[in-house]
């Protein structure tokens, strides 16, 4: 939960992952909604958007990394923004929503952690309210389920969320899954072959989460046995 020119004066300290950035985004079939969050932050254009946009989709579809790629996109191009995990943000009180109306940017990520907390609803029903009334500021909010599935006590809050544009996400395929985990290996500083990536997609858990938390246990057990990642150590290492 990190931001840039916040109206209030709160520490919450979680840093943004620096490697979840638009370049590092496999977008696959997904590219209507990249294209739609980097015109949020092009100025011209901006402003005939709607103020609101919703991003749904399953678990490791690439909703986060999404949000943490438009802070950053927004840092760097001095935008006012900040960033909010509910599912971090539900040990803070539910008042640091207020004034942040006021900010150019606002990602709320994983609406799904206030389904059990009336007053987190209330709260963010009155921050899209008013947002509406000033217009300085563009929501994006994300679910791992669509605006009209989600469980809320509150029902003024679901209509809220219809006023604006919403996405799905869809999980990407093999060859996309296969870009992605080269650019995590990439980054995590792991020598792995094309074939033993195709081979820990087609045999180990499928979504993204569970393949990168698979390299890096591949990578933690290469440097303890001083192997290389091959498919045999995979099969060993991942008892597949």
């Amino acid at each position: 939960m990190v931001g840039g020119r916040f109206p209030k004066q709160i520490s919450l300290d979680v840093d943004l992952p620096d490697e979840q950035t638009f370049e590092s985004l496999v977008v696959g079939s997904n590219s209507l909604v990249y294209q739609h969050c980097r015109l949020l932050l092009t100025q011209g254009d901006a402003s005939d958007l709607p103020f609101l946009t919703y991003i749904s989709g399953a678990t490791a579809t690439g909703k986060s990394h999404l949000l943490v790629a438009l802070s950053h996109e927004a840092a760097q191009q001095n935008i006012s923004h900040f960033y909010l995990a509910l599912d971090q943000a539900l040990s803070y009180p539910h008042t640091i929503l207020e004034g942040m109306e006021n900010i150019q940017l606002l990602c709320i990520d994983n609406l799904q952690y206030i389904q059990n907390s009336p007053e987190w609803q209330r709260a963010l029903f009155d921050l899209i309210n008013r947002i509406h009334e000033t217009q300085l500021c563009k929501l994006v909010i994300s679910c791992d389920r669509g605006p009209k599935q989600v469980q809320f006590a509150l029902a003024d809050l679901v209509s809220r969320l219809a006023w604006g544009i919403s996405f799905s996400l869809s999980t990407l395929n093999d060859e996309d899954a296969l870009k992605a985990l080269h650019i995590k290996a990439k980054q995590r500083g792991i020598s792995i072959s094309n074939e033993s990536l195709q081979f820990l997609i087609s045999h180990a858990k499928r979504d993204m989460h569970s393949l990168v938390a698979a390299l890096d246990e591949l990578q933690l057990k290469g440097v303890e046995e001083k192997r290389r990642i091959s498919i045999p150590f995979i099969k060993q290492v991942l008892d597949l």
